[in-house]
């Protein structure tokens, strides 16, 4: 099934200044493979609020001891969300480019009694996300569930392209996703369960002014 179906549903967005915020009602569009227990969520991750819901939606929604990982955990929503899945018993391993937010997280995380590890990776180089997922993997085993937050923006005018940058919205954005799902994918096949989720942008409803790219890579 899903990974956050629950009532009371919290919606979480990026203000822009990598705070996390709350959003309104927002759909997810859902796809599921043929193998169980395996999802593929895109769109706005739902994370339901601690308390709400009946015992046997907790059991179900349980993450204790269940290694997750997340891309751009250093700010923003992924931070958010490495907060509330340790406060929930998960195994994290937290991925990002900043390497002294990832210490200050981790720390923070162990002195609550958590488990957690980090990996310093960019998310739109994809041996570089291979490696640290491999590197997780050694000291978390096998990931359960991969979270694909890692996101950038930039502004594209007719009279500034801005390339460059738009290029690497592109990698960060629409590749990083697959190369952080290709990095764990294999053993999620092999155990025949996992689930991947990808965090999008509001762009991928509805084109915004100045930001071609991001709208090109939701």
């Amino acid at each position: 099934g899903c990974l956050a179906i629950a009532d009371g549903i919290s919606y979480l967005h990026d203000d822009g200044s990598g705070a996390a915020c709350q959003a309104g009602d927002q759909e997810i569009r859902q796809s599921s493979g043929n193998i169980p227990g395996m999802a593929i969520v895109v769109g706005t991750l739902r994370v339901p609020r601690i308390g709400v819901g009946t015992s046997e939606k907790a059991d179900r929604m349980s993450f204790a001891g269940k290694a997750v990982y997340i891309t751009g955990a250093s700010s923003g929503i992924g931070l958010a969300l490495a907060k509330e899945f340790a406060s929930r018993g998960a195994r994290l391993g937290v991925l990002a480019r900043r390497e002294d937010r990832l210490r200050q997280l981790c720390e923070e995380i162990r002195t609550t009694g958590g488990t957690i590890e980090y990996a310093v990776a960019d998310a739109g180089d994809r041996a570089s996300m291979q490696c640290a997922a491999n590197s997780l993997k050694e000291r978390l085993g096998v990931c359960e569930v991969m979270i694909a937050n890692a996101g950038i923006g930039s502004s594209n005018t007719s009279m500034n392209l801005n390339v460059t940058d738009a290029e690497q919205v592109i990698r960060t954005n629409l590749l990083g996703p697959m190369y952080a799902f290709e990095a764990v994918f294999p053993d999620m096949l092999a155990r025949g369960s996992g689930h991947l989720v990808a965090v999008s942008s509001v762009a991928a409803f509805k084109g915004l002014p100045t930001s071609a790219a991001s709208a090109e890579s939701p």
